[in-house]
């Protein structure tokens, strides 16, 4: 097999009907660089299947690239939401908004049970000794440790939203007054 022809120097045209192109088509790829202008025949050859496996494997130019990561990045987004719905259908995951309202339940909940309970303990005391316990001490003391768990529950809900917004107030009622 005789292959001298790879050492001249080629001609738009003769180099268009080897690789399956149009001479205007050549002549595009010269100017563009992807051939080495004034290169041998093997040169253009060699310099076009080079660029045609780089075109293959999506490393051809800024747009190709582009368009590659967006492929991937909605390959991965797709495959995100998938493993979310699957998650959600196995009862393993909780969504923010579901567990801002458990919070803020558990929150409510919880305040309104330690303000019950102490004034109880309170009146139990006062009844059992036959003493009157001031109202505005316990409150105060009784009041500081409902605020820290309101003021727990909300950063927890800032954090658990993400948009730093807390959690509707867990305020605890009043202290009820027993007779």
């Amino acid at each position: 097999m005789n292959l001298d022809f790879l050492e001249q120097a080629p001609s738009q045209a003769g180099f268009a009907a080897t690789v399956g192109l149009s001479q205007p088509a050549v002549s595009r790829i010269v100017r563009k660089g992807i051939v080495p202008a004034g290169g041998t025949f093997g040169e253009w050859l060699q310099a076009y299947c080079s660029h045609l496996r780089e075109q293959a494997a999506g490393r051809a130019g800024d747009k190709q690239v582009n368009l590659t990561a967006r492929r991937a990045e909605e390959s991965e987004m797709k495959t995100n939401l998938l493993r979310l719905e699957y998650q959600q259908k196995l009862g393993v995951l909780i969504l923010a908004e579901m567990a801002e309202d458990v919070l803020r339940d558990w929150a409510g909940f919880a305040n309104r049970e330690y303000g019950i309970s102490t004034e109880n303990i309170v009146a139990a005391i006062e009844s059992e000794h036959g003493i009157a316990i001031d109202r505005e001490q316990v409150a105060k003391i009784a009041g500081a440790t409902i605020e820290r768990v309101r003021t727990h529950a909300e950063a927890i809900g800032r954090r658990l939203l993400g948009n730093g917004e807390p959690v509707e107030d867990c305020q605890h009622p009043p202290f009820p007054s027993i007779p």
